[in-house]
């Protein structure tokens, strides 16, 4: 697949192949979605590279942004199937939303980013938000806890008939030996979201607790995101500006290191699983269809 159009900006964006060395949907229900944050992907050969540069910091731009992509996604098929079919939205509100302070860049809060996206992507026939849980502000339940994703499934009501499924994760799980260096070298800078294989852990069965102890028709589901690629650039007018290399990535186009914070929570569950806990291992579509059949 090679794509190139043109949003009105110059020069035109340009996308190369997804599929090369992952086959990821070759399993039968799993799924792409839009993914609003502005990055380059770095593939295994010339060939393979695209760039997604920041959208103008405004509600245009949000939506010009948004339209482009759903465009391009529309158009992708993957060994007969379609790659977009669930329509799912990792938006990327903190790209736009000063959660940590504002900047020229960010001249959004959380909560009006979330309502410019969410609407142009309920106008496009999307339902279903999955993204990091600190930016997930609209209808969030009183009752949840509040430092960690919502541990059950539920929908943003804007009050107007736009209504999104929110699916909130934390970001990466990696070793402490590599998670920890990250969070000192942050500082007070800003937040860190990621987790360690031992606080994941421990999110994973407190979240199995919570469900035991509810007696409501709540739908529980524990959630995490790992990057897959080596490499992440910033953009700026076209042009590569600066990256940087994950704690962990050995060479461009390959997983990060060992994947071992992904290995380490996945033997966690798995362990629970063998133990009698009941689980049911879903994409973000799947959990929406179980959300919408339970009320």
């Amino acid at each position: 697949m090679a794509i190139t159009l043109n949003s009105g900006l110059d020069p035109p964006l340009r996308y190369g192949k997804l599929f090369r060395k992952y086959e990821y949907i070759d399993v039968d229900g799993y799924e792409f979605g839009l993914q609003g944050h502005p990055l380059i992907y770095a593939g295994t050969g010339e060939e393979d590279k695209f760039f997604w540069r920041p959208n103008p910091p405004t509600a245009d731009g949000i939506q010009q942004k948004i339209a482009d992509l759903h465009r391009v996604a529309e158009q992708v098929m993957h060994k007969g199937r379609k790659v977009n079919a669930g329509r799912i939205l990792t938006p990327g509100y903190k790209c736009d939303s000063n959660l940590f302070g504002p900047i020229e860049r960010q001249p959004f809060t959380v909560a009006e980013a979330e309502r410019i996206y969410d609407y142009m992507a309920y106008e496009l026939g999307y339902r279903v938000v999955l993204d990091d849980w600190e930016y997930l502000v609209q209808s969030r339940p009183a009752d949840a806890p509040p430092n960690g994703p919502v541990p059950w499934v539920y929908e943003a009501d804007f009050g107007d008939g736009v209504k999104m499924v929110k699916l909130g994760v934390r970001s990466m799980v990696l070793p402490a030996d590599e998670l920890i260096p990250r969070r000192q070298q942050l500082g007070n800078l800003a937040p860190d979201f990621s987790e360690t294989i031992e606080e994941a852990s421990q999110r994973f069965d407190d979240t199995v607790a919570m469900r035991r102890k509810d007696s409501s028709e709540r739908v529980y589901y524990f959630g995490f995101a790992e990057h897959p690629t080596a490499f992440y650039w910033e953009v700026e007018r076209g042009k590569l500006v600066g990256k940087s290399k994950p704690f962990g990535a050995v060479t461009t186009g390959e997983p990060l290191g060992n994947c071992g914070g992904f290995l380490g929570i996945m033997r966690h569950i798995q362990k629970r699983v063998a133990e009698g806990v009941p689980v049911k291992f879903v994409t973000p579509w799947e959990l929406a269809q179980i959300y919408y059949e339970s009320r």
